[in-house]
This record gives C-alpha cells, structure tokens and sequence, in this order.
C-alpha cells in the first residue's frame, strides 16, 4: 500500500478503519460501505482492488449519522 493511501486507513482494536478523500467514494445501489460518525464502514468484505461505494441517497437522507 503506498505510504499516502496509509494515511486514510486507522486500526482500532482489531479492526481497520476507513477515512478516504470524498473523491474515493462513489455512488451505488448496492454499496459496500456506509458513512457513520464521519468514518466509513465496511458492510461486507471488500475485495482488494474493488471500487468503495455508498449510496449517496442513504446517506444524506441520514445526515451522515
């Protein structure tokens, strides 16, 4: 993993965290990832070199909460 794409990712009691650039993460209907407390978390395990998506409708629907 390149030295910049680490500084997006924090570890935390066994698990990793997620922080990407706004620019990382695209829409869809069936995403891997939701955004809660201004971190993404992943619902299902994510294949190395899949894109990270969310679904943009959801999460302003929730106010990123």
């Amino acid at each position: 993993m390149p030295k910049e794409d680490k500084e997006h990712v924090s570890f935390f009691d066994g698990n990793m965290f997620l922080v990407p650039p706004d620019g990382w993460v695209n829409h869809s209907c069936d995403p891997n990832v939701r955004l809660a407390d201004f971190c993404y978390f992943a619902e299902r395990t994510i294949k190395k070199g899949e894109e990270i998506t969310t679904d943009y409708r959801k999460e302003s629907e929730r106010g990123s909460r």
